[in-house]
């Protein structure tokens, strides 16, 4: 597995990460069970040093599968948001941006002191 600061942020959810299997899996569908303990201990790493990071209230996890499903990147991943109360991140998709190269770069450097 690898984590990684997304290249897109949300206004109020900035430094979300993207954890993807190292091998290729367009979707859910074909994303081997076996991989799911490997799957769900980076994302559990990334969203504690998330907390330690960024103080932030909570952490979410999302997946998407198909276009009806939202997918718009054909290889599996999970996002791990940073979460503050009244956030209203789900509504906001259409908010979307490109994060700058340095605030990419500054986040992972962060995160990356506190990932055990």
């Amino acid at each position: 597995m690898t984590a990684f600061v997304a290249s897109h942020w949300w206004p109020g959810n900035p430094g979300h990460v993207l954890v993807i299997p190292n091998s290729h899996f367009e979707n859910l569908y074909e994303f081997p069970p076996a991989l799911g303990v490997d799957l769900v201990a980076v994302t559990q790493r990334v969203a504690i040093a998330m907390k330690a990071t960024y103080a932030c209230d909570g952490v979410s996890t999302r997946q998407h599968n198909e276009p009806g499903g939202g997918q718009d990147v054909w290889h599996f991943h999970q996002h791990v948001f940073p979460r503050w109360a009244n956030d209203r991140l789900y509504e906001r998709h259409q908010e979307r941006a490109p994060a700058t190269r340095n605030a990419i770069d500054r986040h992972a450097a962060s995160l990356r002191k506190r990932v055990t």
